[in-house]
């Protein structure tokens, strides 16, 4: 504890501990978050609290020129549920008429989710190429979700403490800042 390395370690761990209790008595005490707090929070961004999902069924196979005799069939009557059955290459959807259930975004590759999230329900989509192949869908009901707010209760009381935790700390810097006298040192400036 005589060596100098050490002893500017402990002065070192000396002032983090003090600015740590510092910091803990004037902001981490002296912030709270009330549930009137987290109500308005969670009323006011509802939509960051939801989520939208779109079902739909689709037909898949490998060429555009079957999938676009498809579509003219489709557009002529031909009902999607048994096409699909028959001739999608998508085993797990095929037996279910094509449908994959209700999908949220950031499921499916982008060119698959854009042209899903489109659909009004009942209406079909062009033929779109993804990586497994060419696509006709079938769009079905949209529907938001919005998470009880008991489910999100404690993020939001998290996001808004940390926020006030931010917005004291900084007041007290600007504070401590204001009443500090700075020292000049001549001799090191130069």
């Amino acid at each position: 504890d005589k060596e100098a390395a050490v002893k500017a370690n402990l002065e070192q761990a000396r002032r983090r501990v003090l600015i740590e209790e510092l910091i803990r008595r004037k902001v981490l005490s002296q912030t709270r978050v009330t549930d009137e707090e987290i109500q308005k929070m969670y009323e006011d961004n509802k939509p960051l609290f939801s989520t939208e999902t779109v079902t739909i069924s689709h037909i898949m196979v490998k060429t555009e020129a079957e999938a676009e005799a498809i579509l003219k069939e489709l557009q002529a009557g031909k009902d999607f549920a048994e096409l699909a059955k028959t001739r999608s290459q998508d085993t797990g959807s095929a037996e279910k008429g094509g449908n994959l259930g209700a999908l949220r975004r950031g499921q499916t590759v982008p060119e698959f989710e854009e042209a899903a999230f489109r659909l009004k329900d009942g209406e079909l989509s062009p033929v779109i190429k993804t990586e497994y192949g060419y696509h006709i869908l079938k769009g079905g009901p949209h529907n938001t979700v919005v998470q009880p707010l008991d489910e999100v209760k404690e993020r939001i009381r998290q996001m808004l403490l940390q926020e006030k935790q931010r917005e004291t700390f900084m007041a007290l810097l600007a504070d401590l800042e204001k009443r500090a006298a700075p020292e000049v040192f001549e001799d090191r400036l130069r």
